[in-house]
């Protein structure tokens, strides 16, 4: 998950290698990556992020610890309540 989050704010991959034994060696061996400047502004998408990225998967939060953030929490309670986009083409 914390893989994916990153991606999805960075626009690249956290971690990079020539094939599988390079990229594992590449998550195991280097730091959490920084988010990118723009959004090292908000801490609680940084903590987030790096606890997502944390190498030892105990300290990692589960799906609903992360939900539970309030940051997220509310980004979910927003799409939760946004119509489908099905509903948005018929009007």
């Amino acid at each position: 998950m914390g893989c994916l989050l990153y991606e999805m704010l960075a626009l690249e991959v956290p971690y990079n290698g020539r094939d599988l034994a390079r990229l594992a060696m590449s998550i195991l061996r280097s730091p959490v990556p920084q988010l990118p400047v723009p959004f090292r502004s908000n801490g609680m998408l940084v903590a987030i992020v790096s606890a997502l990225l944390d190498k030892a998967a105990e300290n990692r939060p589960s799906v609903e610890q992360t939900c539970g953030v309030p940051l997220v929490a509310n980004e979910l309670a927003f799409w939760e309540t946004a119509p489908a986009q099905s509903e948005v083409k018929k009007k």
